[in-house]
């Protein structure tokens, strides 16, 4: 028997399985992180790909998604009024292959909880951008890869205060603001999928969903 699984925080794995396991970070768990993932669920199950795809935020764990928000996100064909936000912890991080945040501040907080995350962590947009750039192995291990590749990023695109990373916050916007925010996530997350394809396990034809 080889040696047992570590998580990124280094706590010994307690995951079941070799499903990848992908986690989405906002502030409240409430608007970007639930839609970026039942995104993300939805690319990869067209793709025919399977990941273990959660969300979590740095706020309060039981609280709905915003009815516009609901709305906005069930007319694109995302079902979230069973949504309840949960608050992200250290085990969520350290069982994560790939951490996506929402906004700089989100990942800033991440790495500072677990700082062996710093890998796998980035921001949507950052993940995008890096993505299209790297050299994606068609057999690899998603979380050993990142870790692999993502250390030598350098630490400073975490720094500053600029937004220009950050998906903006729809909470308490107007339902034209979300529709933006909902358009945007989907479109940088359907790259996502397509880049990450190749490192994650085929679904099973069960499992596999057609989308309108």
């Amino acid at each position: 028997m080889g040696e047992p699984a570590l998580r990124a925080d280094g706590g010994p794995s307690t995951r079941q399985g070799d499903v990848p396991q992908i986690l989405v970070v906002c502030t409240a768990n409430r608007c970007r992180s639930p839609i970026a993932a039942a995104a993300l669920r939805r690319e990869l199950s067209v793709l025919g790909r399977r990941a273990d795809v959660r969300s979590a935020g740095l706020m309060h764990s039981g609280e709905t998604v915003p009815r516009d928000g609901q709305a906005v996100a069930r007319s694109h064909g995302m079902e979230l009024a069973d949504h309840r936000s949960t608050r992200i912890d250290n085990h969520l991080i350290g069982e994560a292959d790939l951490v996506v945040a929402l906004a700089r501040e989100h990942a800033r907080e991440i790495v500072a909880r677990t700082p062996g995350a710093w890998p796998r962590t980035f921001t949507l947009k950052q993940l995008v951008r890096w993505l299209e750039d790297a050299s994606v192995p068609r057999h690899a291990d998603l979380g050993p890869w990142l870790d692999t590749v993502g250390a030598d990023r350098p630490r400073t695109v975490l720094i500053g205060a600029s937004d220009e990373d950050d998906v903006p916050d729809p909470i308490g916007r107007s339902v034209d603001v979300w529709e933006s925010v909902v358009s945007q996530i989907e479109e940088e997350v359907a790259v996502v999928a397509r880049r990450l394809a190749p490192l994650l396990p085929a679904a099973a034809e069960s499992t596999r969903t057609t989308w309108s």
